[in-house]
């Protein structure tokens, strides 16, 4: 039998700001998502065998992580012909999986045979920062504005 839930909760913003010739844009976005326990059981009878009659294992999980993004682009108008405009951008994220299990054989008696218990946790975690930064000129033509 395996049982298993699982949570999200996400959420993010964006906005834009101009003061002249000087225009930000901003946006954020963040998700959390997660398993709260994960349980599995498992039995088995071998009707074939009087010591390792019964096999019984139990195992325990929970996973969880994050991940979040945000970018902010803007730009400065020096006068008509020049433009001076940049972005950034960062994105980062973590995971960990916990996880506990035990295993126990029997004989017909229920007496151990033998057992033998598991324990894990993973961790993983990335990210990345970007960015650059642009410069236009534009030049102007005989007879155009």
């Amino acid at each position: 039998m395996v049982v298993q839930a699982n949570t999200r909760v996400y959420g993010g913003g964006y906005g834009t700001v101009q003061s002249g010739k000087f225009t930000v844009t901003g946006n954020y976005s963040y998700n959390y998502q997660g398993s709260q326990k994960g349980f599995e059981d498992s039995y088995r009878e071998d009707f074939t065998s009087q010591e390792n009659k019964f096999l019984e294992s139990h195992r325990r999980s929970k996973s969880y992580g994050n991940f979040q993004f945000g970018s902010l682009e803007g730009s400065y108008e020096i006068d008509t012909l020049n433009l001076i405009s940049f972005s950034m951008n960062l994105m980062t994220g973590n995971f960990t999986n916990k996880r506990i299990g035990n295993t126990q054989m029997t004989n017909h008696a229920g007496n151990p045979v033998y057992g033998y218990g598991s324990l894990g946790n993973n961790e993983s975690g990335f990210g990345e920062v970007g960015g650059n930064m642009d410069y236009q000129h534009s030049f102007k033509k005989k007879g155009n504005f």
